[in-house]
């Protein structure tokens, strides 16, 4: 084969995510919610198989709690 003469195919992912933010003077609460790949045919990497939950499609919920002091 030579340089450039095949293409991998097309990847692409859309994720939607929520984000409360809450100011409590100088401290910070933070919540994320959301879900990873959405829609979309992310390359075989990019699936993770450790997570006990998955969705149709290799859809992933998330979520985060951040706090600042």
């Amino acid at each position: 084969m030579g340089f450039r003469q095949t293409r991998g195919e097309f990847n692409y992912r859309i994720d939607i995510g929520y984000t409360f933010k809450k100011d409590f003077g100088d401290k910070l609460l933070l919540l994320r919610c959301g879900l990873y790949n959405l829609l979309g045919n992310p390359p075989e990497e990019d699936i993770v198989d450790f997570y006990s939950v998955h969705l149709s499609e290799n859809c992933l919920p998330y979520g985060s709690i951040s706090f600042k002091f």
